[in-house]
């Protein structure tokens, strides 16, 4: 064993960094939005608080914060009006370019 490494914190660090990298990893695999996913972003465009979207979901604000933070990545977005941005122009647009490219005569 190597002086000044503590078994303990070596152990507890490969555990830690396993988590997140696989984490990270499954975060990708999935480009759809569930249902519960879709519905917190609905609420975030209507300008809902964390608190307000926590009351609807009947989850506590650290919840839905938390649960916002992993949206934030599977978008991927910086921020909640990025993340509405995102969620608007891929999930909610399709079909408009093609209905504004033949106007109603």
């Amino acid at each position: 064993m190597s002086e000044g490494v503590m078994p303990w914190k070596t152990a507890a660090l490969g555990t830690a960094e396993k988590h997140v990298v696989g984490a990270h990893t499954a975060r990708h695999r999935s480009d759809t939005l569930s249902t519960s996913e879709r519905q917190m972003l609905e609420w975030l465009a209507g300008g809902l608080t964390n608190a307000q979207i926590g009351e609807r979901m009947c989850r506590s604000e650290k919840t839905v914060r938390n649960r916002l933070t992993r949206l934030y990545v599977k978008l991927p977005a910086a921020n909640r009006a990025e993340a509405v941005g995102v969620y608007l122009r891929r999930y909610c647009n399709a079909g408009v370019e093609d209905r504004d490219s033949h106007p109603s005569e």
